[in-house]
């Protein structure tokens, strides 16, 4: 691998990377900018206790996201890229909590070099680099579900109390990042390993009565006053959220049962192709302690297994399956480039250079892409030019690293980690520059939006807008809300309703708007593109974005 001498230095640069490519594109919607204004709402309000959207109660999830942010947001002010700070920590807390348990459990004279490779192996996988950017639940449960179950075997196998305290208190950050999944995956993975690796003896020791103290002493408080302030709360969180969204079949993102099996795959692609036919878990497991290789093993079956029953899946969902795959990775990698005889053997070999035939197909399919008229059609500005611009990198990238490889001044591994963070680096670049679903680049109606009008949403909630306005006062969203029922925005926000319903004046009809319109108060009104409203009339937009009309009516001495 690369020689850092300072594992110091090694993850400043792994920070800063991820860093940097979380601070360079917009928020994605909906869910980036949903979770980003409760964030904001949050800081002000000044209303710790409740998330909320648009001042509606949120409770779909727990609050830890929007204190961190919050907190952040206190700081440096609410930017994009204080947001997104949260989940890059996340990642490190991953990233660190994979090496420090490798390090501890590998043999001595390889667990620097193991444990170095297992982090890089997991910091460039797709599904993780693009979490570490993306303003969600998802990676901070993750790397807390993952630090949980790291601590409690390190305490189990080395008895270090100081192991089991950071078990309990990563176990409850977990709890408060995505609720009971966040104590019951670690709970599936350790029980049946603590059992079956004889170390059963081991499970009174772990239910340490300051561990149990002090993980209650962390989710206590927000359970407790929430309850108190919504009588339902307790009900609504654990039992609708938790128990019947995985049992239920009514929610979106219906997909396959092996969907997670073909996530993961397209997240290591690059290593796995790599890899190629060269790996022997009888040799792999050699590595590391024993019992260590079995829970992971059990780690990564379990896990995708319990996600893969559930009909509704989303590829983030898989992140706790990651770290014990990059271990398995990374040792495979070791035995096959430390048992070979590597002169010349990086020449002979197709598959290490599949890393770099995977990122020229990248840049040859963005050279061929803008070509297709469906596509074509769709470019906007300067995207064309920059679709060639990132092309001509990539190839030109491919073929210097290809010539170093060559010449053996490059190993196939070195060369395989180049080019995932050029494919990394390639997602970034790509979402910013084609991500037609933002309103980042329609914000020009906000010099006609004076401070004390009304901004109305019809039929659609744009949920990034009121993130870059930093709006105070709420919007209002205009939608069928009889009809409105099952998994999707507008349930969400109806369903805060039943925490506090005097909220439901933010949520107009479509009549209600019409009374409004022709009582004369001044309003600003986004509707979609291809909608329409009758009661408007002839009135004129005075901007045409590309996925809304802005349109203001009335006067403003007249209240709406």
């Amino acid at each position: 691998m690369f020689s850092i001498r300072s594992n110091k230095v090694f993850f400043i640069v792994i920070a800063l990377w991820l860093g940097f490519a979380a601070s360079i594109r917009q928020l994605a919607v909906p869910d980036e900018g949903r979770y980003g204004d409760i964030t904001r709402w949050m800081v002000a309000s000044g209303d710790w206790l409740t998330p909320r959207i648009n001042g509606i109660p949120f409770f779909h999830k727990p609050p830890l996201l929007h204190w961190l942010g919050g907190g952040l947001m206190e700081v440096f002010g609410p930017h994009i890229w204080v947001m997104r700070l949260v989940p890059v920590f996340a990642g490190m807390v991953m990233l660190l909590s994979v090496f420090w348990f490798v390090s501890r459990h590998a043999e001595a004279k390889i667990s620097q070099s193991l444990a170095r490779t297992s982090v890089l192996v997991l910091a460039t996988s797709f599904l993780f680099y693009g979490s570490s950017q993306y303003v969600n639940h998802d990676l901070l449960v993750a790397a807390w579900i993952s630090l949980t179950v790291f601590a409690f075997a390190d305490y189990t196998l080395k008895n270090e109390k100081k192991s089991l305290y950071v078990g309990y208190l990563a176990a409850a950050l977990a709890l408060l990042s995505k609720g009971l999944i966040g104590v019951l995956i670690p709970g599936m993975i350790l029980l049946p390993w603590l059992i079956f690796s004889g170390n059963w003896r081991r499970i009174p020791a772990l239910l340490h009565p300051f561990g149990l103290i002090l993980f209650l002493a962390i989710v206590s408080p927000w359970l407790y006053f929430a309850q108190q302030k919504y009588p339902n709360f307790l009900h609504y969180f654990f039992i609708e959220q938790q128990f019947d969204r995985f049992g239920g079949t009514e929610f979106n993102n219906k997909q396959p049962v092996l969907f997670y099996v073909g996530c993961l795959v397209i997240s290591f692609l690059p290593w796995l192709l790599l890899i190629g036919t060269q790996y022997s878990w009888k040799t792999a497991k050699t590595l590391l302690n024993q019992s260590v290789f079995w829970l992971l093993v059990w780690w990564a079956v379990s896990v995708t297994v319990f996600f893969s029953i559930p009909p509704s899946k989303l590829a983030g969902y898989i992140l706790p399956v990651t770290p014990p795959l990059a271990i398995y990775l990374a040792m495979v990698l070791h035995n096959i480039f430390n048992t070979s005889n590597t002169a010349g053997f990086y020449r002979e070999k197709l598959k290490n250079w599949s890393g770099l035939v995977l990122v020229a197909f990248i840049g040859i399919t963005l050279l061929v892409i803008p070509y297709m008229p469906k596509t074509a059609s769709q470019l906007i500005g300067n995207e064309l030019i920059e679709l060639f611009g990132l092309a001509l990198v990539l190839i030109i990238s491919v073929g210097v690293i290809g010539w170093k490889l060559y010449q053996n001044k490059l190993t196939a591994i070195q060369v395989t980690l180049l080019s995932s963070l050029l494919m990394c680096s390639s997602i970034t670049l790509l979402v910013k520059w084609l991500d037609h679903k933002t309103s980042d680049d329609q914000m020009a109606f906000v010099s006609d939006l004076k401070p004390d009008m009304p901004l109305v949403f019809f039929h659609r909630y744009y949920y990034d807008i009121p993130f870059m306005l930093n709006r105070k006062q709420p919007t209002y969203w205009v939608e069928d809300w009889a009809t409105v029922e099952g998994d999707n925005g507008a349930a969400q926000i109806k369903d805060g309703l039943r925490f506090e319903p005097q909220q439901s004046y933010l949520l107009w009809n479509d009549s209600d708007l019409d009374t409004r319109i022709k009582k004369g108060g001044q309003m600003m009104i986004l509707v979609p593109k291809q909608q329409k409203i009758e009661s408007l009339g002839d009135l004129k937009p005075i901007r045409e974005e590309r996925n809304f009309d802005v349109f203001i009516t009335g006067k403003a001495d007249i209240k709406p």
